[in-house]
């Protein structure tokens, strides 16, 4: 997990070979206001959507995980909190692969919180289950980009 303001975007080009062409994309999305609905940068590879959805309440995150692909979270216009655990470390409650990169896992009952202010970021890579979109207070309406990006370096 990597947790960092959208001006350091940089720094982390070197993680993923598909990460500059990403932020860069990111950059161009918020800069021409993007409205929510789905996104392609590649067909397959690097694609997401810009949400407007409520913060859930903490009693409501459900933990997810993929192996695939990274996840890119951004919050545009509020801060939402992201709740992380290593996913070996848990139970699948649902699988969703083949067909989709996503499995479900019962909830445990500890994690790391990570808090996300606008316009910060959060990458979220294979292996590692998340809970995204946790109000840090009172529920609220957010609109974030999220991207998926493959896994490879």
């Amino acid at each position: 997990m990597i947790i960092d303001s959208l001006k350091n975007a940089n720094k982390y080009y070197h993680v993923n070979k598909k990460f500059e062409d990403t932020f860069k994309y990111i950059d161009k999305l918020i800069k021409e206001n993007a409205e929510p609905g789905k996104y392609v940068l590649e067909e397959g590879v690097v694609f997401g959507t810009i949400q407007d959805s409520e913060t859930k309440a903490k009693d409501q995150a459900k933990f997810e995980g993929h192996y695939k692909f990274i996840d890119i979270q951004i919050a545009l216009n509020e801060a939402m909190d992201v709740y992380v655990r290593d996913a070996n470390s848990l139970k699948i409650s649902e699988d969703l692969r083949p067909g989709k990169d996503m499995v479900y896992y019962e909830k445990p009952s500890e994690w790391t919180l990570a808090h996300i202010k606008a316009g910060e970021f959060i990458i979220i890579f294979p292996g590692e289950a998340h809970a995204p979109g946790i109000a840090p207070n009172e529920p609220s309406k957010v609109r974030k980009i999220v991207l998926k990006v493959p896994d490879i370096t």
